[in-house]
């Protein structure tokens, strides 16, 4: 019998799924290239609007038990299914490609005695472990790691929320606008909706499951998001 899993594993990855620099930064260009006042509406909605896209392929995936690029079947075919597969396949390599990048980048700014192509390898290495081992046999160890990534998320946040700063706006000529900012901040939970069914489609409660996965990247998402604008407001003052 194939084992299913609970709202706290599904919570647990799409919390974890948030928390990465790449968020940080997104947040970061939005605090550097728009108005204080105009940025918190356009933020929030796009990322409830991302987090309810998420949470429909996901409850999709869920209650038929199959992954997102297994549903395009019964629309586009078994070729069209594959054309899609594919594309979602070199989409995630760059995207490790990138988030590898930019974890080398932050391990550099530790000062440790590596040079950014061995972090490069040395995260390369973890990432594939992390694969080969999988949900089943990771779900202690997901909950163990993001359970230290929150509290030094908590630690983080706290200090430097606690910063009194007080943000003019940018001097920047050209400010995002509305759609710009909604546009960044909607970018992420669409980036994932190949990939959510992979894990709900395997939850034991199809509904929950996959609305605590939802809900849980939504608010570490715009948690991210916050801590990227409000560092960029901290460094230039």
């Amino acid at each position: 019998m194939k084992k299913r899993y609970g709202l706290l594993t599904n919570g647990i990855v799409w919390f974890g799924v948030a928390v990465s620099v790449s968020e940080i930064e997104a947040g970061i260009e939005i605090g550097a290239e728009s108005a204080h006042d105009s940025l918190w509406l356009p933020l929030v909605l796009g990322h409830i609007l991302g987090g309810i896209l998420l949470f429909f392929v996901g409850l999709i995936g869920a209650r038929v038990r199959l992954n997102a690029m297994q549903t395009t079947e019964s629309t586009f075919g078994k070729y069209g299914s594959k054309f899609f597969a594919t594309l979602n396949a070199f989409q995630l390599l760059a995207w490790v490609a990138v988030l590898n990048a930019q974890g080398a980048r932050a391990l550099g700014g530790l000062n440790l005695p590596i040079s950014f192509p061995a972090s490069c390898v040395i995260l390369a290495v973890l990432i594939a472990i992390w694969v080969k081992v999988g949900l089943k046999r990771s779900a202690n160890v997901a909950t163990v790691v993001v359970a230290a990534l929150t509290v030094l998320l908590v630690a983080f946040s706290v200090k430097l929320l606690g910063i009194d700063v007080a943000p003019t706006g940018s001097t920047a000529k050209h400010l995002f606008g509305f759609w710009t900012i909604f546009e960044i901040s909607i970018a992420m939970p669409l980036s994932w909706l190949p990939v959510i069914s992979d894990y709900t489609k395997d939850a034991e409660k199809p509904l929950s499951a996959t609305a605590a996965s939802a809900v849980a990247y939504t608010f570490a998402s715009l948690w991210m998001y916050i801590l990227g604008v409000r560092n960029f407001w901290t460094w230039r003052e």
